[in-house]
């Protein structure tokens, strides 16, 4: 596995098709990608289904069309245009450095996230040389008492569960149970994608304000941090667009089919 290219890399010939849409990095079979300090941080699903970590070195960077004084110094790159590449060693460092080029209304090429930029940089794909079948692929659906989480009563009735691996099933019980055991079988069937029907506007939001309730960890992360919810953005559908707040689960996906469908 390649962890980080040098200059050289982006003076190279014109890469064959394939690596334009499928990564320059031949390494298959990667499930999620999370930042780490130094890189990412690599969940690998191989052909018995087994699931290995590793990580690889990566340091944000942005490309500038012209120099600027900044903390680190740049590589001039072959051709025109955006062919000034920063490096730098930390976040922090990087996103001081995005913020001044952009007070000085520089023409930059800059993502906020440190996981695209490390996928960018090492051209590795995330699910490459993978079917969907070969995905481990969870559905979660909740039916409940009311559509508001907040009055006490309108609590969990049962959660409906299945995956590609022949999961089908019902968490029956009192609610904070069926929490608790959800959460145990994210764990035990550890899926790559969770998936479900209008996740982000109710079944997501709804789960963690129960959970509060509780106070039962919904530790749904592969490093067992518990699902965070995101600032509200919009989701463009068409000529419209539909606020929603994204949830994160580390080392896992989220698919909402209520979004898609859209």
């Amino acid at each position: 596995m390649n962890s980080l290219f040098g200059p050289a890399d982006f003076d190279a010939p014109a890469p064959h098709p394939s690596t334009v849409l499928f990564g320059r990095d031949l390494t298959e079979r990667v499930v999620a990608a999370e930042p780490t300090d130094s890189g990412l941080t690599l969940w690998l699903r191989d052909t018995s289904d087994k699931v290995s970590v590793c990580d690889i070195a990566s340091a944000p960077w942005l490309l500038l069309g012209s120099p600027l004084d900044l903390s680190a110094n740049p590589v001039e790159l072959a051709g025109d245009g955006l062919r000034f590449l920063y490096r730098f060693p930390t976040l922090s460092a990087y996103h001081e450095a995005r913020f001044r080029s952009r007070d000085q209304h520089a023409a930059m090429l800059a993502y906020p996230s440190a996981t695209k930029m490390a996928l960018m940089m090492s051209g590795i794909t995330l699910f490459k040389g993978m079917t969907m079948a070969d995905t481990r692929r969870m559905q979660v659906d909740l039916e409940t008492e009311g559509l508001s989480p907040v009055p006490e009563e309108n609590r969990i009735l049962l959660i409906a569960v299945g995956d590609n691996r022949g999961l089908l099933d019902t968490i029956e019980g009192g609610e904070k149970e069926m929490l608790e055991k959800l959460v145990a079988l994210v764990a035990q069937r550890d899926p790559d994608v969770i998936e479900g029907h209008n996740l982000y506007g109710f079944d997501l939001p709804f789960l963690v304000a129960r959970a509060a309730r509780h106070g039962v960890r919904l530790a749904l992360g592969r490093d067992g941090s518990e699902m965070r919810m995101g600032a509200e953005r919009n989701f463009a559908a068409g000529g419209i667009t539909r606020p929603f707040t994204p949830a994160f689960i580390h080392g896992r996906h989220i698919i909402d089919t209520y979004l898609a469908l859209q």
